[in-house]
């Protein structure tokens, strides 16, 4: 009985999704047409182009179980960039990362920055 209590555990904890990605970005917001991969990381803001700031971006990657890998900085970064991308952003700049421990999750990552679309 209690390996079959055992088995039904680990097949019914297996089935949970193990991340959760969430974000700012309010559908009406959203502009079709560009790839996450056009996206680029910026450390500053260029010099050497014009551009408009979109406004900032978020996202956060939450462990909802304790049985997977923490979130890590590429499903940030990924995340990010999709975030961008449904903006109309050509790039993100001054990129910030958190983790921690959640009062509803195992563990999470916060990424956010600036997203910009270049004028020229």
């Amino acid at each position: 009985m209690k390996k079959l209590f055992v088995i039904l555990s680990v097949v019914l904890v297996s089935g949970c999704a193990d991340y959760r990605a969430e974000s700012n970005i309010k559908p009406e917001r959203i502009v079709s047409g560009k790839s996450a991969d056009s996206v680029k990381f910026l450390n500053m803001y260029p010099l050497n182009r014009g551009y408009d700031r979109l406004g900032n971006v978020s996202v956060s990657i939450k462990k909802l179980t304790i049985f997977h890998d923490d979130p890590s900085k590429s499903q940030v970064d990924q995340a990010l960039k999709k975030e961008g991308a449904s903006i109309g952003a050509d790039a993100i700049v001054n990129i910030v990362y958190k983790s921690g421990v959640g009062m509803t999750t195992w563990g999470f990552m916060d990424g956010s920055g600036t997203a910009i679309r270049y004028t020229d």
